[in-house]
C-alpha cells in the first residue's frame, strides 16, 4: 500500500501547474465550474469545460454559462443516470486506481525515456505488471478501510482511528459532488494506510485490539 502512495507523489508538480493555469483574467466561477465538471464524462477535470467558461469575458457570464451547462448535463442523464454517474462512475474514477493517477502523469511529461518508463507509465510495455501489483495492494487497502468503517460503527472508540475514518468518509462525500481524481487521495494517504491497518488488524484479532477490549472491560467493571 505505501508503494502506491510513494509512486504517485511524482504527480504533485503537475497538479500545481494545473491549479495555476485554470485561473483566467477577470476571475472564474471556480466552485460552480468544478461542481459542473463533476457531472461531465468521468467526473474529473474537463479541459473543454474550462475552455468554454474561459471564453466569456465577465464573471456573471461565466456563472450563467456554468449554470446552463449543469442543467443540460442533469437533464441529459435524468435522475437514474445521475445517480449511477455519481455513485458508480465517479467512485471508480476517484477510488479505483492503485497508482493514484501517477502512471498517467508520469507518462504525460517524462523527464527522460528509458527502462523505468516501461514499468511506471500507463503506456509502458511492462506496465501491466506494475498495475497488477498496485491494484492488488489497493484492493487490500480498500478492504481494510471497509473493515475499519464497520468496526467504527459496531464499536466506536472515539479515538484516533475514529477521527481518521470520519476524515476519509468526509473526503469520499466531497469527491462525489466535486471534480474528482484519484490523485486527490495523495494528501490523505497516511490516513488511508493507518485506518486500513486498523480495520485489518481488528478483523484478524491481533493483540492490540484485544488489549483495548480488556481495558474497556476493566473500566466498565470499576464503574459498575
Amino acid at each position: 500500500m505505501p508503494s502506491g502512495t510513494c509512486f504517485c507523489t511524482c504527480m504533485l508538480p503537475s497538479a500545481v501547474r494545473r491549479a495555476a493555469t485554470v485561473m483566467v483574467p477577470g476571475g472564474v466561477a471556480y466552485e460552480q465550474r468544478n461542481s459542473c465538471m463533476s457531472l461531465g464524462k468521468n467526473g474529473g477535470y474537463d479541459a473543454e469545460l474550462v475552455k468554454y467558461t474561459s471564453s466569456f469575458e465577465t464573471m456573471e457570464e461565466r456563472k450563467a454559462a456554468v449554470a446552463e451547462k449543469t442543467k443540460e448535463l442533469l437533464s441529459e442523464r435524468g435522475f437514474t443516470g445521475t445517480v449511477k454517474h455519481v455513485f458508480v462512475t465517479k467512485m471508480m474514477h476517484a477510488w479505483g486506481d492503485g497508482s493514484f493517477s501517477g502512471a498517467y502523469y508520469i507518462g504525460r511529461e517524462p523527464a527522460e525515456h528509458g527502462t523505468f518508463q516501461k514499468y511506471f507509465t500507463s503506456s509502458g510495455a511492462m506496465y501491466g505488471l506494475t498495475y497488477s501489483y498496485l491494484q492488488t495492494l489497493h484492493l487490500m487497502l480498500l478492504f481494510g478501510l471497509a473493515l475499519s468503517g464497520i468496526r467504527m460503527f459496531k464499536n466506536p472508540s472515539g479515538g484516533v482511528d475514529t477521527v481518521m475514518n470520519i476524515c476519509i468518509f468526509g473526503l469520499l462525500v466531497f469527491l462525489l459532488f466535486w471534480e474528482c481524481n484519484s490523485r486527490y487521495l495523495v494528501h490523505i494517504a497516511p490516513f488511508l494506510v493507518i485506518a486500513s491497518a486498523y480495520g485489518s488488524a481488528s478483523a484478524s484479532g491481533l493483540p492490540i485490539f484485544a488489549k483495548q477490549s480488556a481495558k474497556k472491560s476493566e473500566k466498565s467493571e470499576k464503574i459498575s
